[in-house]
Formats: C-alpha cells, sequence, structure tokens
C-alpha cells in the first residue's frame, strides 16, 4: 500500500512542478516561505531520507545537496530519485519494515513503516506549499485530490 501510495502522490507532485515557470524558481513570496527551488530540494532531500529509512537508519547530515538550472532538469532528477527511494523501499522485506529505529531522535521511536508514512505526508505538506506558489507564479494548478480552477473534473 506505501508504494502504490507514493506512486500516485509522485505522479501528482511532478505534475506540480513541471507546471512552474523558470523565471520565478527563486521568487521569495513571504519572508519565512522557502522558494520554489528550495522546496523542490526538500522533496528531494526525503526522498534520499526514505532510502534511507528503509535501509534501517538515517544520517540527516549525508543528505544529498540537490542542484538544478531549469524545472525541467529538476523534474527530471525528482523522477530519478523517486525511482532509486522506491526501489529501496520494495527491496525491504515487510517484517524489517515492522523494526522500530529512531529516524527522527532519540525520543521518538517508530517503525520504519511509520516513519517512511510520515515522509510521504510531509511531501505532500510541501506540495501543498508549491501549489500556492503555482497561483502566485501565474502558472496553472493542476488537479492534486481533486478538480482546480485550472484543471476541472472530466467526466469519464
Amino acid at each position: 500500500m506505501l508504494l502504490a501510495s507514493r506512486e500516485r502522490e509522485a505522479a501528482v507532485t511532478v505534475k506540480c512542478f513541471k507546471n512552474f515557470p523558470d523565471a520565478k524558481l527563486d521568487e521569495h513570496w513571504a519572508e519565512k516561505l522557502r522558494t520554489a527551488r528550495e522546496l523542490r530540494a526538500a522533496v528531494a532531500s526525503e526522498e534520499d531520507a526514505s532510502a534511507q529509512i528503509a535501509g534501517g537508519a538515517i544520517d540527516w547530515t549525508k543528505l544529498p545537496k540537490v542542484s538544478f538550472t531549469t524545472v525541467a532538469e529538476g523534474v527530471a532528477t525528482l523522477e530519478a530519485e523517486f525511482k532509486k527511494s522506491q526501489a529501496a523501499i520494495a527491496a525491504v522485506p515487510e517484517a524489517e519494515l515492522n523494526q522500530t529505529g529512531t529516524f527522527f531522535g532519540p525520543d521518538m521511536p517508530l517503525r520504519r513503516l511509520d516513519a517512511l508514512w510520515a515522509m510521504l505526508m510531509d511531501q505532500i505538506h510541501h506540495r501543498g506549499q508549491f501549489s500556492g506558489m503555482l497561483r502566485l507564479a501565474g502558472a496553472k494548478v493542476p488537479s492534486i485530490s481533486g478538480p482546480s480552477a485550472d484543471e476541472p473534473m472530466t467526466k469519464a
């Protein structure tokens, strides 16, 4: 179920990133809001963290620094990062996913599976921030969990 959910959510996240204009990647819409480039990098870090969690431990100091010039390049690397983390998660036997670790600190023991779900929920949160930036940037907001003003519900 986790792998299928990640697959579905990644497709929506990629759809959002594809709509962003290159010229607005570094726009600061609000003092405490990350730029679109920074949010894209955060999602990449979470993909790497998810692969590490699948392996049983995480070293937050060894998350890769993400660099990209264009939205298209950022999307391509995001898709590659997602495939890598999906493969890492898929390779772990279910019994091991139920083992507890301290991925987010010693006072917060979690099963690997719960930590992976937490990472997915955080990515969905970042996608929500990003979708608001799409509107500010004058870009189209795609259907995320239902129709949007730019992508209405279509009849099947």
